[in-house]
């Protein structure tokens, strides 16, 4: 049996589930059976109610659609090193699900939430799909699973996904309901075949105490009463009707037998309209899930479209993309790859700009340095230790999504620090530079620009425009591999700009993206104010980094705020662990 031979599901994880109506359910037709290893009723209803009907010669497999989830502390933990054996968590509690279930395959097995635990500790493991997707797959490899998908994914989870897959997923479970459209990534999933069920499709859950607001919304009930049925059915045929598969769930027999109305008729597109107009965007179960994570703020981002102005390899003209372009990540690997070397992420750090100003404001009232806060040793005015907003905009979601595409997982951080450029009259133009991490050791062959090594990730906190001294770079340099650095070495000139320079002129709240061993600079400032920007400098793992952050220089009260990407960011990854145990170990003390 295959998705497109059902109607609807149904969600097994309601609170008195029990086995009359799963035997009432089955009885009638209602054979797409929703579960998950975290829901009692799998190991307690539902296994025991198929055990018995195969006990009674009554259970059809061929014609059941079973599905479950791999909960937080199912996926393993993270490898500190590369030698390191993944484990076998996934293939386990796989194996445990069939068990519970009393079947020996499933039809899907899901992810169900882009979030990892350590099973030991109940510690937050980073999520990295690179690692966990191919288990996953392995899963149907071994005729474990027929299908395998993910559940609670954002546009940022997905595109990570698709980017590495070998065997895309075949659902995206995800809330909708009409106060819940979820449009961004519900259209994403249908551009890319990827089938949407859809969860709490009557908008109870974890946040309202189950209470059933939305089935009394008069343009519910004008469009039931036109049908002659229910606000309940009319949501459901809302579901199917845009292409969504939905799986109520319910406590009570006599709703399966309300159910078989949905099919017998489908609502036009005003109704339809008229529906969605009542989307309030409201989660019903991330915030306290996201929040026991320390990732709250990931939803905000991952839900919604961000655009993005790549080159190509023979085109200098950027365009604008956006992450509900199928191609997203390869049209920005290629742009700073192949292409002119930079990126531009658009208008990510909006709701962050009123509050950097101000603690940029009161960082220093006069400018002394070109760059403030960069020295980790200056405990003081280290820009991480400033406030709690940096830890947010340097674990950014969108701009992880594509530093970790570019450098691997495990890239680390080199550098933080607050960027401005200076008013004049002090307006000295410093000259074009790179920033390769081999640029000032003779001999050293920088690497192909195809595999960038350190991405300088400037976050505008004003516009940058060619008066108040934007970026500049010039593109495709990073393909000469030449060994450039500061204007003290005579290979470039103090206030010469190449003629082949392009000014990055950019809004406040993008990020500028740029490969490190690629000519850029800064233009002159011919303004009487300052143009101030955020430097986030990530590098290669295999990259020794210059500004090294440690327990003594990161204050208490920032680095317990940190989620557990932010403990990889700062002291390595998988191949270097050891050199972070000291803040991992106090990290740990807060979770």
């Amino acid at each position: 049996m295959e998705l497109d031979n059902f109607l609807l599901g149904v969600g097994t994880g309601t609170k008195n589930y029990n086995e009359e109506i799963l035997r009432d359910a089955i009885d009638n037709s209602y054979t797409f059976l929703d579960c998950a290893n975290m829901y009692p009723t799998q190991r307690n209803v539902v296994g025991p109610t198929i055990q018995k009907l195969q006990n009674e010669g009554k259970f059809q497999r061929e014609k059941m659609f079973i599905t479950s989830k791999l909960n937080f502390k199912e996926m393993g933990m993270v490898r500190k090193y590369d030698w390191e054996q993944f484990g076998n968590d996934i293939f386990g509690n796989t194996s445990k699900a069939l068990k519970e279930l009393n079947i020996s395959y499933l039809d899907l097995m899901l992810i169900h939430w882009p979030l990892r635990e350590n099973p030991k500790t109940g510690h937050t493991e980073e999520f990295i799909i690179e690692e966990i997707w191919p288990y996953m797959e392995e899963l149907v490899n071994r005729k474990m699973v027929r299908y395998i998908g993910v559940s609670n994914f954002g546009l940022l989870e997905l595109q990570r996904l698709l980017f590495h897959c070998k065997i895309r997923p075949y659902v995206n479970e995800v809330e909708y309901n009409p106060y819940q459209t979820n449009k961004e990534v519900i259209d994403f999933c249908k551009q890319e075949k990827i089938n949407v069920i859809g969860t709490s499709p009557y908008a109870f859950g974890w946040n309202n105490n189950h209470i059933l607001k939305l089935l009394s919304e008069p343009i519910l009930e004008k469009i039931a009463k036109k049908y002659d049925t229910t606000s309940a059915i009319i949501i459901l045929q809302w579901n199917i009707d845009t292409g969504v598969f939905p799986i109520p769930g319910t406590s009570r027999k006599e709703h399966l037998l309300e159910w078989k109305r949905v099919g017998t008729f489908s609502l036009d597109e005003d109704e339809i309209n008229e529906i969605n107009s009542l989307n309030k965007n409201v989660t019903l179960y991330d915030n306290k899930v996201y929040t026991k994570h320390k990732l709250c703020y990931y939803p905000k981002f991952s839900f919604k479209k961000y655009e993005c102005l790549v080159g190509n390899e023979n085109n200098n003209d950027m365009k604008l993309i956006n992450t509900g372009s199928s191609d997203f990540l390869k049209q920005v690997k290629d742009s700073i790859t192949i292409g002119p070397g930079y990126i531009v992420l658009k208008q990510v750090l909006n709701n962050y700009l009123h509050k950097v100003k101000q603690v940029m404001d009161s960082y220093d009232k006069e400018v002394k340095q070109r760059w403030d806060g960069t020295d980790p040793r200056n405990k003081d005015k280290a820009l991480i230790n400033q406030d709690p907003i940096f830890t947010e905009i340097i674990n950014n979601p969108v701009l992880g999504m594509v530093v970790d595409t570019l450098l691997g997982w495990d890239c680390i951080i080199d550098n933080c620090s607050f960027s401005t450029s200076r008013p004049a009259p002090n307006n000295g133009l410093f000259g074009p530079h790179i920033d390769s991490p081999f640029e000032q050791h003779p001999g050293a062959i920088i690497p192909p620009h195809t595999y960038p090594m350190v991405l300088q990730c400037i976050h505008c906190v004003d516009d940058f425009t060619k008066e108040n001294g934007s970026l500049f770079v010039i593109p495709h340099s990073h393909k000469r591999r030449e060994r450039v650095h500061f204007t003290s070495q005579k290979e470039v000139k103090t206030g010469i700009i190449p003629k082949d320079a392009v000014s990055v002129e950019a809004q406040k709240g993008d990020i500028i993206v740029a490969v490190g061993n690629i000519f850029h600079g800064a233009l002159q400032n011919k303004t009487t104010e300052k143009r101030r920007g955020i430097l986030i400098e990530f590098i290669s793992s295999v990259v020794e980094p210059r500004d090294r952050y440690n327990d003594g220089n990161i204050k208490e009260e920032i680095y317990k705020l940190f989620p557990r990407r932010m403990i990889r960011l700062f002291y390595g990854g998988k191949h270097n662990f050891k050199s972070g145990e000291g803040l991992f170990t106090k990290w740990s003390k807060f979770q």
